[in-house]
């Protein structure tokens, strides 16, 4: 119905359990609607109705105003979420083995570093 214009992601919160942590998931479902790569609005459990849904979805399309509207103090929340879900999506791309490779040569140079100022 909505011709491409948004993605459904799906996260299984027994496999993801560090997303799900940071998303603060409390209840299945729960659904974020995130715009521009931030969290906007959500809700928990199964829509109550067809026009709730609806006006969730064009709320997320910038059709029409979240009703009810988004609180200044739900806004402040989504944003501390989108900023840990931008962490551990970040962190998630970097692979396990890049991240050990990199550790393992930072600590290297920093020895070698130490070493070469003569300290233990």
């Amino acid at each position: 119905k909505a011709g491409g214009m948004f993605r459904l992601a799906k996260l299984n919160t027994d496999n993801e359990r560090v997303a799900s942590q940071a998303l603060e998931v409390q209840a299945l479902p729960t659904v974020f609607g995130i715009r521009d790569g931030k969290i906007v609005n959500s809700f928990q459990g199964m829509p109550r109705s067809e026009d709730m849904m609806r006006n969730f979805m064009m709320g997320l399309f910038g059709a029409a105003e979240f009703d009810p509207p988004v609180s200044t103090e739900k806004k402040k929340e989504y944003a501390a979420l989108s900023a840990k879900l931008a962490k551990v999506a970040g962190a998630s791309s970097f692979p396990f083995s890049a991240r050990e490779r990199l550790q393992t040569l930072t600590s290297s140079r920093l020895d070698e570093l130490v070493g070469a100022h003569g300290g233990d």
